[in-house]
């Protein structure tokens, strides 16, 4: 395992450990932490991509290639389809304030 595959798990095992305490109420400053920890995986992630998956060169492609390629994919569908949801819950929370006040 090389140090980019080790970086990767590290932020993806912190991430799922941070999840962990939310969901448990743990850690109250877990969120905070969580937001950051997401972000800067999202950006290594891509940065990986760009590297691994650039047209200039050619690369055999091992397990670590597929998890990250499926982690990137998780991570768009995740981050687009939350974003819709959160969007329909405000709407409807705007709609029963309107109709209660």
């Amino acid at each position: 395992m090389d140090f980019m595959e080790r970086i990767f798990l590290l932020m993806t095992f912190a991430s799922y450990l941070l999840y962990f305490f939310i969901y448990f109420n743990v850690w109250n400053k877990a969120p905070n932490y969580l937001s950051d920890t997401r972000y800067f995986l999202q950006l290594y992630v891509a940065s990986l991509l760009i590297y691994f998956f650039n047209p200039f060169t050619l690369r055999d492609y091992n397990k670590f290639h597929k998890q990250l390629a499926f982690s990137a994919g998780i991570m768009l569908f995740t981050s687009l389809s939350f974003e819709k949801i959160l969007d329909k819950v405000n709407s409807i929370e705007n709609f029963f304030k309107i109709i209660l006040v």
